[in-house]
């Protein structure tokens, strides 16, 4: 009899490092991931807390030291299978990391870019003088680390890794977990705050919106219909491919500029745009609806959440969704 094999890539890689593991996870993914770490008897400590660090603390990272297998588990289990975790192998203790994370919070980047991609932009957060902008880093989000780490020089490298014997982001895909490992753990860390060049920044929105609008164009058209749910034949998904791949892309960008940053939610946000029409939020009679896109304080989720309420109430008329678009 054959024993049932489980392939846990994640999870042999977690058991296999040097040193306590911790846990950086991303607030953005969940409506309230203190309230969910509280609930599964888990202590976590906020890496966002000061006013001037976007988002709220709540939606920010948290660092979650974990001295144990089960405790690994545990974090696991309270993800879901949700890419929203960022594992670190560091020896020195958890007040260390901690300090160390906060130093990461913020990050330089060129000024004036359209898509601050590693983070979000702070208010008037502007060096005029030396051309660049202040974002906070969402260095608890893998699919920025995966991103990140290539293009950065070994002194950069050794300014993220700090004391750490090793990084490990997995992105939930089917590339393996990446294993970023330190080089030099028992260096001094260089003094200072992570700062991206023109040519950094460039290579890194390039890999990142073309990966991510690609995908959310593929995804949309997959099974573009017309009325009544008719799948497409090919000849026509053919003849119309390039105007759907440019209204997904146009409903893509509107809904970064409302804040939405993670996969889920930009999918939310495109399958209202197909539900109500282009630019729902912009048509008349809809200013409830852009309201509640914009409510300060509130996470994309909450946002997104009660902009569909104001849609129901004005029971606009709805299109047919392709089957499977709602992802």
């Amino acid at each position: 009899m054959t024993s049932l094999r489980i392939d846990d890539k994640l999870g042999d890689v977690l058991r296999r490092q040097p040193g306590q593991l911790h846990a950086v996870i991303d607030g953005a993914y969940f409506d309230n991931l203190p309230e969910r770490l509280a609930l599964a008897g888990i202590q976590g400590a906020p890496l966002y807390m000061d006013e001037t660090e976007l988002p709220a603390p709540a939606r920010g990272p948290h660092l979650v030291p974990c001295p144990s297998i089960f405790a690994m588990e545990q974090v696991r289990d309270v993800c879901g299978g949700l890419p929203a975790t960022v594992w670190w192998a560091w020896p020195h203790g958890s007040e260390a990391l901690w300090r160390h994370l906060k130093r990461l919070n913020l990050v330089e980047i060129p000024a004036h870019r359209d898509e601050p991609i590693v983070g979000r932009r702070q208010i008037g957060a502007i060096n005029r003088a030396a051309k660049t902008e202040t974002v906070v880093f969402r260095h608890g989000d893998p699919h920025v680390i995966r991103l990140l780490m290539p293009i950065l020089s070994p002194v950069q490298k050794a300014l993220l890794f700090g004391g750490a014997a090793a990084i490990i982001a997995d992105t939930g895909e089917s590339d393996p977990p990446l294993v970023a490992r330190n080089p030099a753990p028992s260096q001094p860390a260089p003094f200072g705050r992570l700062h991206l060049s023109d040519a950094q920044h460039d290579e890194l929105s390039g890999i990142y919106g073309r990966g991510l609008r690609r995908r959310a164009v593929n995804e949309f058209r997959a099974r573009a219909t017309v009325s009544d749910q008719v799948l497409m034949s090919d000849t026509d998904l053919e003849r119309i491919s390039l105007p759907t791949a440019e209204r997904i892309t146009r409903a893509y960008d509107r809904a970064e500029r409302y804040g939405c940053v993670t996969k889920a939610q930009i999918w939310e946000f495109i399958t209202l745009d197909l539900r109500y029409g282009e630019g729902f939020e912009l048509a008349e009679g809809c200013e409830k609806v852009r309201a509640a896109l914009t409510l300060r304080d509130s996470s994309p989720e909450e946002r997104l959440s009660r902009a569909e309420m104001e849609l129901d109430f004005l029971s606009l008329p709805r299109h047919p969704l392709p089957p499977g678009a709602r992802l």
